[in-house]
């Protein structure tokens, strides 16, 4: 522990500098990393995950996951000192949706979106983000993918020692990191410089040369943003939105980290690599809005996610960064586990049926984009038939009346007309 503390403070001591100019972005991975395996015997985590990355990415290289979409259950974590809902930290559902779709805009490159981009080597990742409909106990969330915390501090962490949100805050609040993707709201305060926009912890790396396999990984694994910089001011009102990081992209780049990526000018000079072949060397980060910007002789891609330039500049994950993410979501025991894979569309997904009001008190309707439906049935979480409708052959959509079922998740399957599967959808029931 004694070497804990002196690396933390050494790292303090030079990190968090007040900008005179203006506020930069800073982001905290890097750093939380070196504490967390020098706390932990952990110094050769680093190079090892990279060599494991290594011989991921070249046995992974058949194009086998061409028509792969990846989907993730969130949960935020909305850290407050008691503020009224919708002021301050403890930030409006809307302002957390706001977030989910900014990420699904970058992540799946969406047309028409900030996250749309012309660069030859810019990509859609296939990965989605959505908020988890029920609690780690079965209950539906009145507000999905929310859990509101008072943490009894006006700012997080207060130390210079120990991180009381690494060492009291997550350990406590965290879901089941093998189900949900963790996110931890807070006000940044106390040794933090108001240039800290969050932090991420790297994929966990269990088994691997260099490494103890006990549960501290666990236990704080996810995400922390500042709530001045979750979700987007453009999505609607949200006054705590700090420009020039009020697009959402503080969160876009912290969950590239929680997904294995790493700064594209790798934390160093010209010599030091990011481990992606398709981002260009740069000496530096990049902060602010530039047009044009020139590092170790080649033009710098700046507007990568994985840079430090303002919101409203960044719009680019690479191929290579995109496999490397795709290689943690199929190897990484937690990313393994909490990632549904869904085969066969590399198109943003569109339900095939739509169910509504969902959740709903008791009555829902059913329809689909193309077709006649012909049989629907309703299953619980176990599997378990609870109710089949069969319909005329004509029918679309449906109205059905499932009053009297106990509040939960549910799956509706509609049939149709020569009994192929048309699809399915989730229906939350919450009275």
């Amino acid at each position: 522990m004694k070497l804990y503390k002196t690396i933390l403070v050494a790292f303090l001591s030079g990190l968090f500098a007040t900008n005179s100019m203006g506020q930069t972005r800073e982001c905290l991975t890097m750093q939380m990393d070196s504490l967390r395996r020098s706390d932990h015997n952990r110094a050769g985590a680093s190079q090892a995950f990279e060599t494991w990355l290594a011989s991921k990415r070249y046995g992974n290289s058949t194009g086998r996951t061409a028509s792969i979409t990846y989907s993730i259950p969130v949960v935020v974590h909305v850290v407050h000192n008691g503020e009224p809902l919708g002021e301050g930290a403890n930030i409006s559902y809307a302002q957390v949706q706001s977030q989910i779709e900014v990420l699904n805009e970058d992540f799946r490159r969406k047309e028409g979106t900030n996250g749309f981009n012309n660069d030859p080597v810019g990509v859609d990742t296939r990965i989605e983000f959505y908020l988890a409909p029920i609690d780690p106990l079965g209950n539906v969330l009145a507000e999905p993918g929310i859990d509101r915390i008072h943490g009894g501090r006006a700012e997080w962490p207060t130390g210079v020692v120990q991180n009381p949100i690494e060492f009291q805050l997550k350990p406590v609040t965290i879901w089941d990191p093998g189900r949900y993707f963790n996110i931890w709201t807070v006000n940044f305060g106390g040794f933090i410089g108001r240039n800290l926009l969050g932090y991420a912890q790297f994929p966990d790396m269990s088994g691997l040369e260099g490494l103890n396999e006990d549960e501290g990984g666990a236990l704080t694994d996810g995400v922390v943003i500042g709530y001045p910089y979750f979700g987007s001011s453009e999505k609607g009102d949200f006054p705590s939105l700090f420009a020039p990081f009020d697009l959402g992209r503080t969160t876009t780049h912290e969950v590239g980290h929680w997904l294995g990526l790493r700064h594209i000018w790798g934390d160093g000079n010209c010599f030091i690599d990011d481990f992606v072949g398709d981002t260009p060397p740069a000496n530096q980060p990049t902060n602010g809005c530039p047009t044009e910007v020139f590092s170790c002789t080649v033009e710098s891609m700046f507007e990568n996610y994985m840079d430090y330039t303002d919101d409203a500049c960044m719009n680019i994950f690479t191929e290579g960064q995109r496999e490397r993410m795709e290689i943690v979501l199929e190897n990484s025991p937690r990313r393994a586990n909490v990632v549904e894979v869904i085969v066969g569309t590399t198109e943003p997904i569109e339900p095939v049926i739509k169910v509504y009001p969902n959740p709903t008190a008791g009555k829902v309707t059913v329809n689909v984009q193309s077709g006649w439906m012909r049989e629907i049935t309703l299953f619980d979480t176990m599997g378990s038939i609870i109710r089949e409708y069969r319909l005329p052959a004509t029918v679309n959509p449906v109205n059905l009346n499932i009053e009297g079922l106990p509040d939960g998740l549910y799956f509706i399957v509609v049939t149709g007309e020569r009994g192929e599967i048309m699809g399915k959808e989730k229906l939350i029931i919450f009275k």
